[in-house]
């Protein structure tokens, strides 16, 4: 079952030094017994959804589509929202990838009925499609990106699914639900390049069950992304990659992190294979995964290129072929 979770709230990823031996302060491990609690509570309409008080405004402030959605159905929440299938053939759904919104709503409009959804409005003003899903109402916007949503100043209040190619929205709302085309295909998996101090490091997972504990992850990533672990200082003397590891749990947001003052987020992560031929930094540069990891960065684009070089050429103790397609 494919579950739409809660995404987390962006937070700005730093550290500080130039020097690859300083980068790995970016990161650190938190025992899961001190995470925080959080409960999630369905939001309430706001904005126009809101019946006004005023007889003067009542009338400018009613959408005949979009009251209706006040019925005894109620309308569909973030919490619990499940789709009824593992993954949609592309060959059948998947004509081709979309570059824009339009794609988006052409793709949306293959796999509704399989995915459960019935359409019964589509407008040009916000919120673009109206369609229902079991017994509840869905208010849907449909975006390349679901960062748009909040870039086109839309009220999160007035929508309940954010039909989305990618999501790259952290922080978004409680009460919205991304749902990620993509990954109804398989294409969802993205590769990190993080680092770890000297003395959490050696603390990382040496088998292949998720850590018991917390480990910092970018604040975008989510389960099943790969992380590319940076060590300043191997065998050699030099920095180099040294371990894959795979996202296991959805990142949390922990206010009080045992390592540094400041929020982070985190998750448990899984061991995918260790290298016993560490990658050296200099050399994701030569395939074109330019820049340092200060910020964690997201190097998916260059993966063709790093499987080959980790996958043959780095002697990895399990095999990585399950992950040379993202």
């Amino acid at each position: 079952m494919i579950l739409i979770s809660r995404a987390p709230r962006s937070i700005r990823e730093t550290c500080t030094g130039a020097n690859p031996a300083s980068w790995a302060r970016s990161s650190c491990v938190q025992p899961r017994s001190s995470r925080s609690a959080r409960t999630f509570f369905p939001r309430r309409a706001t904005g126009s959804m809101r019946r006004s008080s005023d007889p003067r405004t009542r009338k400018a402030r009613t959408n005949p589509v979009r009251s209706d959605l006040m019925g005894v159905a109620g309308h569909l929440r973030r919490r619990g929202f499940t789709l009824p299938v593992e993954q949609l053939d592309p060959e059948r759904f998947l004509p081709f990838e979309p570059k824009n919104e339009h794609g988006v709503v052409y793709v949306f409009a293959l796999v509704a009925e399989k995915l459960g959804f019935d359409v019964e409005h589509v407008q040009a003003a916000f919120p673009d499609c109206i369609a229902r899903w079991g017994e509840k109402r869905a208010r849907i916007e449909f975006e390349f990106r679901s960062r748009n949503f909040e870039l086109h100043g839309h009220d999160p209040g007035g929508c309940d699914l954010v039909v989305c190619w990618r999501h790259d929205w952290p922080s978004m709302p409680a009460g919205l639900a991304p749902l990620e085309l993509r990954k109804l295909f398989g294409r969802a998996r993205e590769v990190f390049l993080v680092a770890y101090r000297e003395e959490f490091w050696e603390r990382l997972p040496e088998d292949r069950e998720p850590s018991g504990g917390l480990w910092s992850v970018p604040s975008s990533a989510g389960p099943g992304d790969l992380l590319l672990v940076y060590r300043p200082r191997t065998s050699d003397g030099a920095g180099g990659i040294t371990d894959v590891f795979c996202i296991h749990t959805p990142p949390e947001r922990v206010e009080a992190p045992t390592w540094r003052s400041e929020a982070d987020w985190m998750a448990q992560i899984q061991l995918v294979a260790s290298l016993r031929k560490p990658v050296p930094f200099s050399r994701p540069k030569e395939l074109g995964a330019h820049g340092g990891i200060e910020a964690r960065p997201r190097r998916t684009e260059q993966w063709p290129l790093l499987f080959r070089e980790l996958a043959e050429q780095s002697e990895p103790s399990h095999s990585l072929r399950r992950f040379e397609v993202l």
